[in-house]
């Protein structure tokens, strides 16, 4: 996804799904673990590894400095 900003396209970084439950098995946490950590509904941890939704830039900062 890009973003316009001041006259420049800006890449927005995001993780996709497999990254992000490679992400959770490496830390060892089932959906509603990682859910519980971040403050989020577990469905929502379940649509971004089923490539539903995506996580915001705030969620992908936060579980990659959990791991």
């Amino acid at each position: 996804m890009y973003i316009h900003l001041s006259n420049q396209l800006i890449k927005e970084k995001t993780m996709n799904p497999k990254e992000i439950k490679d992400l959770r098995d490496k830390l060892k946490l089932t959906q509603p673990e990682l859910a519980y950590k971040l403050q989020i509904a577990p469905m929502t941890v379940s649509r971004w590894e089923r490539g539903i939704s995506a996580p915001s830039k705030v969620f992908i900062t936060a579980m990659k400095r959990m791991g």
